[in-house]
């Protein structure tokens, strides 16, 4: 029976729990007797979701969840910082002196034992975590897992990962290191896979484990509709932007759903549903599941996103989309997906008339990309298969 920790699940983003669902229902399949152990960002809104029934959730072993609870709280979020230094310390230790075979795991806190205990006995750490590992996030808790995996002698993957850039002289050394150390690494776009290439590092292309997800509640089409995937990245003129497009896209007949992927992304969604003011938009906040959200996507005529899981969503069932990209993961999609790269915006700000112009292309060849993107999709869904079948020749090497 294999035993599998899954590190470095985010739990507050639809995307990303679409990635870890699809994962964990993929390996039951492969492995019905597999323990799985998640490690994730937000372990109480986790077990929340149907999927993680009867499974073992743990924090990460710097637990953010307790600092995130705390906002305005200055003093428990110092307690807070402190209690996961102090973690993060007694699990490094008890990995190093495990890795000179002296056991000796009292050392960690008694509530953090257990997980200590877990790591040194699972086959397998498998690191989801998407795109941390760049600069443009904090990748330190990431590699503070990989720390402790690799002095636990665990075989530790990689797994659909999109990585870099490397943006810092610190990065550039640090993370290429722990790359070397890793036992395999996949990537989910082509852009990640070329980019590892300029560090002499070994990766699988495959493709990003949402495509797998299943969709499970069916929704009532509305006559036409289209999904605005919004993100909130401060900028005004952006949000001002997206309140014209949603009042365009009414005046052509569409039902439009805002969707946020993050609790972040809620009050955004909020301001532009207010102050739009119409019966034919809806607002679809983040802690919904991600299977449905998908089935709105896949109700839709198009959508235009912001968030690469919202693009993944409707792709897979063959939606047509417009990007507004803000990492180089967007372009990676975009060429695992074959598809125009006039539908994607790098800035993440268009003028309206610039989104409008482009909408309108889509509109006209909308049926024409939907039969693209149905003809390379099983490929696709067989290139993020590939992530399992590479975990299962991970687990029998390491028996």
């Amino acid at each position: 029976m294999p035993k599998i920790y899954i590190a470095d699940s985010y739990a507050l983003n639809t995307g990303d729990l679409g990635i870890l669902f699809s994962l964990i229902a993929s390996i039951k399949r492969r492995f019905p007797l597999a323990k799985i152990i998640v490690e994730s960002s937000h372990p109480r809104h986790l077990r929340n979701y149907k999927e993680m029934n009867e499974l073992l959730i743990v924090p990460r072993i710097f637990d953010i969840e307790k600092i995130d609870k705390r906002e305005g709280e200055l003093l428990s979020k110092i307690v807070a910082t402190f209690i996961g230094i102090f973690d993060s310390s007694t699990f490094l230790i008890y990995a190093l002196l495990k890795s000179a075979h002296i056991d000796f795991p009292f050392m960690v806190r008694r509530k953090r034992r257990a997980q200590a205990l877990i790591l040194s006995d699972v086959q397998c750490v498998l690191s989801t975590g998407g795109g941390f590992l760049s600069t443009r996030y904090n990748y330190g808790f990431r590699l503070l897992t990989y720390s402790v995996a690799l002095l636990l002698k665990r075989k530790l993957y990689l797994c659909a990962q999109s990585i870099g850039p490397f943006e810092t002289r610190l990065s550039r050394a640090l993370i290429p290191f722990f790359l070397s150390k890793c036992d395999l690494i996949t990537v989910r776009e082509p852009w990640s896979s070329e980019y590892l290439n300029q560090f002499n590092t070994d990766a699988v292309l495959t493709a990003d484990l949402a495509f797998l997800l299943p969709s499970h509640k069916s929704i009532k089409a509305q006559q036409q509709s289209v999904s605005i995937c919004i993100k909130d990245d401060g900028s005004l003129y952006s949000k001002k932007n997206l309140i014209d497009l949603v009042q365009y896209l009414l005046e052509k007949n569409y039902y439009v759903y805002v969707i946020s992927h993050t609790p972040v992304d809620d009050t955004l969604g909020q301001r532009i549903v207010n102050k739009v003011e119409s019966k034919f938009v809806r607002l679809v906040k983040f802690g919904e599941d991600p299977s449905y959200v998908k089935q709105i996507y896949a109700s839709n005529d198009f959508i235009i996103s912001s968030r690469m899981h919202g693009i993944i969503f409707a792709s897979e069932r063959g939606i047509p989309f417009i990007a507004l990209s803000y990492e180089p993961k967007f372009s990676g999609l975009f060429q695992l997906l074959r598809y125009d790269n006039q539908f994607i915006f790098e800035t993440g700000t268009p003028s309206l008339n610039e989104l409008i112009r482009i909408v309108e292309v889509l509109i006209k060849n909308r049926l024409k990309i939907q039969a693209h993107l149905i003809e390379v999709l099983p490929d696709i869904k067989e290139s993020a298969q590939r992530n399992i079948l590479k975990l299962e020749e991970l687990i029998y090497a390491s028996i």
